[in-house]
């Protein structure tokens, strides 16, 4: 009868250990900071673009406004990060649809919990002329399709907590259109190139 209530004892000692296990492995998981990410973003851009001869000509369509946009990350390592982000950019001439994909890294700077960012980023967008110069509608309806575009960023991110983080960045955009555009003025355009500059401010919620 004592063997019986002593191995009885032991089952539930080995129950309880396990039991105590279990949850601290929950709690472990539940407050450690996982790999994904989401991020809300906002700041201004300038818009600024030209026909390509021999030589580049500035044709003066310059524009200013807001840009908008959110994203998903995904932290491959401590230090590299991929990031699908979309922007919407809403000027007085022009507004762009901008989807695309970034490879980031990430290196620690000597303020505590600030990081610096550098990164490529390569995608579409999309323009939706509001104005359009009289001599160029046949390209600048060419141009509202779908474009590729290629960047660059550079900025600064501050871990405000295990699950918060605030940014400010700075990205370039490039997009090249290749057409043929026939005018007295002008003569034959090659290309029609367009770029972007973006300074955002943006908040992350890491999961």
């Amino acid at each position: 009868f004592a063997k019986a209530i002593s191995k009885g004892l032991t089952t539930m000692r080995i129950q309880r250990l396990l039991l105590i296990c279990a949850l601290s492995l929950l709690a472990t998981t539940a407050q450690a900071r996982q790999p994904v990410f989401v991020s809300l973003y906002g700041g201004g851009t300038t818009f600024d673009a030209g026909y390509e001869f021999a030589q580049p000509i500035d044709l003066n369509l310059e524009d200013d406004g807001d840009v908008i946009g959110i994203g998903v990350g995904y932290e491959v390592t401590d230090r590299w990060i991929m990031k699908l982000d979309y922007t919407y950019s809403d000027a007085d001439e022009v507004t762009v649809d901008q989807l695309f994909l970034s490879l980031n890294y990430k290196f620690p700077l000597f303020i505590n919990r600030m990081h610096g960012v550098v990164g490529g980023v390569i995608g579409e967008g999309k323009l939706d002329w509001e104005d359009k110069p009289d001599f160029a509608n046949s390209v600048f309806d060419d141009l509202d399709a779908d474009q590729s575009i290629w960047g660059v960023q550079v900025g600064l991110e501050y871990d405000l907590n295990e699950s918060w983080s605030t940014s400010l960045m700075y990205q370039y955009f490039d997009m090249e259109f290749k057409t043929h555009l026939d005018t007295t003025d002008f003569g034959r355009a090659s290309f029609f190139h367009e770029e972007f500059q973006y300074v955002l401010f943006g908040v992350s919620y890491h999961f």
